[in-house]
């Protein structure tokens, strides 16, 4: 018989520890599992940024047809894998048709609104205990030209809306008394002042040793893990232990579709790949976390070094490295830095649970109340982790869903299993 309190969180990312820790604040009995150790995969391997105002849903008008004029160019930033299974063109195809002017305005309004406030939860989460590496005197954003700066500086404007600091427009000469590091590649740029980063091993490892210290199991590396509807209750195997839980929180990232099959509903999750280095104190430090927007390179100077992450890709192998692809990175970053870079790494890679629409599915699943899904963020894991986190404990504790969440029902799908 489930233990009619008992809240189990599959996911140790930074999602599922967010969920995990604001129910256990809560007062809520929760445990944790996941089939492999505290922040695998990609929770440990992102830019680790806290930028609501970076929010824009990947499906953006164009980006698809700019994807495929670059599916044979293995240094782009944004790649369509010329892969033909009935999955990955269906999920494409979605993907195109969210990528509508219209549709983009409103996951972009949605993603805002779901943000809100998130910057002054990860302060609160450090005030309460939460050890980990945080630097918030905010992100800079690089561009070649004024022209492509105030391009750019229209579209931000839209999801400053949602609680962020106005920006501030730097010409090149401003730009380089405010970042020195930088080159005269660098022409013009935009700070936004009150955004943050973060080292992402840290923050997982932090609400980790919370979590211990509160009194949550956290039953990690456990093979296999898995689901199953009881009448009453959701069961939930971990390893050699079945878990009778009155609710179940599926935030496994691009895991989650097994495992929401598996209580009859498929949602059309799928990854995309991102790659990253780590320099190990290389001689350029920049002051603050760097964007190069043309590149699509995300620059993180935190005190272990020096993280630059950037690239999607959509389709393929999850498991392989293109080594040419990443090495892109590195190569595009070093004419934006007065002095080098250092020798580049081995590479990294991570792969981001992707929905078509470009936004999260955070709400009850369809056809089985007991479980709630938390999973889809794509790139913005650590952004929305604590906000989705009090949104999930909101949803768990008053049996009410936040108007908030409305728009990343998992039922906007409605792909029902095949009995």
């Amino acid at each position: 018989m489930a233990d009619s309190g008992l809240v189990v969180v599959i996911g140790s990312g930074p999602v599922g520890l967010s969920v995990a820790y604001e129910l256990a604040r809560g007062g809520a009995d929760v445990a944790i599992v996941d089939r492999a150790a505290v922040g695998s995969g990609a929770a440990r391997r992102n830019a680790g940024w806290v930028t609501p105002i970076l929010s824009a849903p990947v499906p953006a008008p164009g980006v698809i047809a700019t994807s495929l004029k670059w599916m044979l160019d293995a240094e782009s930033p944004l790649r369509v894998a010329p892969d033909l299974s009935l999955g990955h063109v269906a999920f494409m195809l979605r993907m195109l048709a969210a990528s509508t002017p219209t549709r983009f305005a409103r996951g972009l309004a949605a993603v805002g609104e779901l943000g809100r406030g998130t910057l002054e939860l990860f302060r609160e989460y450090r005030a309460a205990g939460v050890e980990f590496e945080m630097h918030d005197d905010g992100v800079l954003l690089v561009f070649r030209s004024a022209d492509e700066r105030d391009h750019h500086a229209h579209d931000l404007a839209e999801s400053a809306r949602f609680g962020s600091a106005d920006l501030v427009p730097l010409s090149g000469a401003d730009l380089r008394d405010l970042e020195p590091t930088l080159s005269d590649h660098a022409d013009a740029g935009l700070l936004s002042p009150d955004q943050a980063y973060l080292s992402p091993s840290t923050f997982v490892d932090g609400l980790a040793a919370r979590l211990k210290a509160m009194g949550v199991p956290l039953l990690t590396e456990q093979v296999p893990v898995a689901v199953r509807r009881r009448r009453d209750h959701v069961e939930v195997l971990a390893g050699r232990r079945i878990l009778g839980a009155h609710r179940v929180v599926i935030a496994a990232g691009v895991g989650s579709a097994s495992l929401t099959a598996s209580l009859g509903c498929r949602i059309p999750l799928r990854f995309g790949k991102g790659y990253g280095f780590d320099l190990p104190l290389p001689p350029v430090r920049p002051r603050r976390a760097i964007y190069l927007a043309a590149e699509r390179v995300a620059v993180t100077p935190l005190d272990s070094g020096l993280r630059l992450a950037g690239t999607m890709e959509f389709g393929g192998d999850p498991e392989a490295l293109d080594l040419r692809r990443a090495a892109a990175i590195v190569a595009s970053s070093r004419p934006y830095f007065r002095g080098d870079l250092g020798p580049a790494p081995r590479p990294w890679s991570g792969l981001r649970p992707m929905l078509p629409d470009g936004l999260p599915a955070i709400g009850e699943l369809p056809g089985c109340p007991a479980a709630i899904l938390a999973t889809g963020h794509a790139m913005l894991g650590v952004t929305l982790a604590p906000r989705t986190g009090r949104l999930v404990r909101e949803l768990v504790l008053t049996g009410r869903t936040p108007d908030v969440l409305t728009p990343f029902d998992p039922g906007r799908f409605r792909i029902p299993r095949p009995r």
